[in-house]
């Protein structure tokens, strides 16, 4: 036996010791990817649900936001038509002075107690 012989034994050896371990490393890697894979289902299968529930909760808060636009713009207009009517008549009582004789005789009542009680004043002193 040669010195080539002992080497190419030793080679083969070495060959045979790589292949077995590749082949066992290639198994474990086989049993992690498919271990990933069932993870990856169970995942998916409960994110499903998550999403169509946030689906519904989505469409929910989008109706429920509308309502309560509307029933804002409703609340606004109502406002809006209710300064209109205090201002129109806060209008129509600034222009309606002149025809207030009832007023303008209370205030013509007050004057004249008002002098009567200066002059009474004026005259006990």
């Amino acid at each position: 036996m040669t010195i080539l012989d002992l080497f190419l034994i030793v080679l083969i050896l070495a060959a045979s010791a790589l292949c077995i371990y590749l082949i066992i490393s290639l198994k474990k890697m086989n049993n992690s990817i498919e271990i990933l894979q069932k993870d990856l289902h169970e995942l998916s299968e409960k994110t499903i649900p998550v999403v169509e529930n946030l689906t519904v909760i989505t469409e929910r808060a989008a109706r429920i936001t509308g309502e309560a636009e509307d029933y804002w713009s409703s609340l606004t207009e109502s406002i809006e038509g209710i300064k209109t009517k205090i201002s129109h008549f806060g209008k129509n009582s600034g222009r309606d002075k002149t025809n207030r004789p009832v007023e303008d005789f209370i205030r013509n009542l007050r004057a004249i107690f008002m002098g009567i009680s200066a002059f009474w004043d004026n005259i006990k002193k």
